[in-house]
């Protein structure tokens, strides 16, 4: 009895016709789960039957795939009927994994027909990839025609795109923002001090339509500059007109440098519009280098250039903020590199076109000081305010004193243990320096002290009526009367033999002097700087400049520059008054600077 012949099996029927249409460039197309995403298929079939578990490939890099190396054995399953894996090929349809973007598809890896066993070529020469398979499920396959299949792979770490947000965040530096926890209880004014600049200030803000959109606010070390700047954050956040603020300090290593300011600037613009904020990401993005390049470029690329698109888009400027603070531009390092942020703000954002108005407060040093000047590139386009005496802060320090000593009358239930008449001795003392009483307050008020007794240290170091209050002739006074053996100090400036005022008045004393000698506005007594010499003043500081730089942070390289670049100005004018005193000055600012050079040569070879 002849042979019966065997019915074509179903699955042979699928492939049969799908080879009668090679020609088409993709005839069918089986589409498979990813790991972890749900099957998409048409028809009841796609839901009948019961889940199975995929087979991973490690074979494949940066992806798994359903098919095996040609080692390796598939496993051992409960096996379906070939009327049910024909039912499941003939209803699914394509798909796409549930987080996919659809303009972008991931990429392909392709299977040749010859990367199979033999054996594999049936019915009708057709690829037949699931001979002797059984109990699997077919994922993100695409068949493309009998010779070739390509298979998702999900891709691999190096497809990863960019995140420009995420690149822009690692750039940025929170400690520099108004808020940050870095700058925990910061200066700020009290609620009835300071009113009149602080009111000329929020003036300048709320206007608009003003001419001039950069604000630069000068004033000694200690003058409230950084208290002003707090205030008027947290007065334009209150008002919605905050876009960013930047926080300089020589102290803190990841906002010293200009290298952070425009990323942290881009980054809180960014927050406050979705729409900008993808146009700084999508800038980022497109040139991943640009942290690196110069600081005009960076400051075009990434706020100049985003807010020209939001505004091409449709996007109205009037919602966005638009006031970006700067504090403490004397404490970026190197004077060269704040020129060059100052020139960057006026080339970018003080463009027309662009709704900024722009905060910047620092001391009156190199940098800023020659750019207001007449002649210099920020004279006609900034409004400039000077902390001196035509804003006279005494009746603020008053309040200030006041308002916290009778606090702590309240703590000690001792409302009479101060007076008056101390108050105004530490005005008188403190020459329009606000952080001069801050400091006497932070000192007196010590919990573990008796505040009457501080009160008492404080007074006898404070110069009363009759005798020199300005700044300057203090400064000299603390080091050249301090009760200390110059030629045998300690190894660290917390071991000085002083109480702990005396040490802060005298670490303010050698940090601010050079800086307050070379002010413009100060009316310095040539002679009491030749009296300073005369008496050691210099040989005094320069024995205690090594404690200083090993107690304190903020004594880095860059920072001891920018320490004596005014010093050494300060000299080249007195040379022609006072020539032997400028000699000897000279000759120290010299040395200090070959100190510092060696200093930064030592950690160029210990880096090495």
């Amino acid at each position: 009895m002849p042979p019966e012949s065997k019915k074509p099996s179903a699955l042979s029927r699928v492939f049969s016709r799908l080879s009668n249409h090679r020609s088409k460039p993709a005839v069918a197309l089986a589409c498979v789960q990813l790991e972890g995403s749900p099957t998409v298929a048409a028809g009841p079939s796609s839901s009948s039957h019961p889940p199975t578990h995929s087979v991973p490939d490690s074979s494949l890099p940066g992806g798994s795939s359903i098919f095996q190396c040609r080692e390796a054995q598939p496993p051992v399953r409960p096996s379906r009927s070939e009327n049910e894996i024909v039912d499941y090929l003939e209803c699914t349809a394509l798909s796409t994994p549930g987080n996919q973007d659809l303009l972008q598809p991931p990429p392909f890896s392709t299977l040749h027909s010859y990367d199979h066993p033999a054996g594999s070529k049936a019915h009708g020469g057709t690829t037949s990839f699931l001979a002797g398979a059984s109990g699997f499920r077919m994922r993100d396959v695409h068949y493309i025609d009998a010779s070739q299949v390509t298979v998702h792979t999900g891709g691999g770490a190096g497809d990863r795109l960019i995140d420009g947000w995420e690149l822009l965040m690692k750039k940025a530096a929170p400690n520099a923002l108004h808020d940050s926890d870095a700058r925990y209880d910061p200066p700020k004014c009290d609620e009835d001090t300071r009113v009149e600049v602080t009111g000329e200030i929020m003036d300048w803000m709320m206007d608009r339509d003003g001419p001039q959109r950069l604000l630069c606010m000068t004033g000694a070390a200690g003058s409230g500059k950084s208290a002003l700047q707090q205030t008027t954050a947290e007065k334009c956040l209150k008002n919605g007109t905050l876009g960013s603020t930047f926080f300089f300090s020589a102290s803190d290593p990841t906002r010293n440098t200009v290298k952070p300011v425009i990323p942290t600037i881009a980054y809180q613009l960014g927050r406050t519009n979705n729409t900008l904020r993808r146009c700084i990401r999508a800038a980022v993005e497109d040139d991943p280098l640009i942290f690196d390049k110069s600081l005009r470029t960076q400051m075009s690329t990434l706020i100049a250039e985003p807010l020209q698109r939001f505004k091409n888009i449709g996007m109205d400027f009037s919602t966005l903020p638009y006031t970006i603070l700067i504090d403490g531009l004397d404490e970026c390092m190197g004077e060269d590199r704040q020129a060059e942020l100052l020139t960057a703000v006026r080339e970018c954002l003080l463009i027309d076109g662009l709704p900024f108005r722009v905060f910047i407060a620092s001391r009156p040093e190199w940098a800023i000081r020659t750019a207001l000047e007449p002649g210099g590139h920020l004279y006609k386009v900034a409004y400039h305010i000077r902390l001196n005496d035509q804003y006279d802060p005494s009746a603020d320090m008053r309040r200030y004193l006041r308002r916290r000593f009778e606090d702590i009358g309240l703590r000690t239930r001792d409302p009479e243990w101060f007076s008056e008449g101390d108050i105004e001795t530490l005005v008188r003392a403190g020459s329009g320096q606000f952080i001069y009483v801050a400091t006497v307050y932070k000192y007196i008020s010590e919990r573990r002290a008796s505040p009457s007794e501080r009160l008492k240290i404080v007074l006898t170091w404070t110069p009363h009526k009759g005798r020199a209050t300005r700044p300057f002739e203090c400064f000299m006074q603390y080091i050249i009367k301090c009760p200390l053996d110059f030629d045998s100090l300690p190894a660290e400036w917390e071991e000085l033999p002083l109480p702990e005022l005396h040490r802060r008045s005298l670490m303010e004393a050698v940090e601010d002097l050079p800086i307050f000698l070379n002010r413009v506005d100060c009316d310095i007594d040539e002679d009491e700087v030749v009296g300073f010499t005369q008496n050691g003043g210099w040989q005094k500081i320069n024995n205690l400049l090594p404690l200083l730089n090993r107690s304190s942070d903020e004594w880095l390289p860059g920072t001891f520059e920018d320490w004596i670049e005014p010093l050494r100005s300060f000299t080249i004018s007195l040379k022609a008054r006072k020539p032997e005193a400028a000699v000897v000055i000279s000759a120290f600012a010299e040395k200090w600077k070959n100190d510092c050079e060696q200093y930064k040569d030592e950690r160029r070879r210990k880096s090495n």
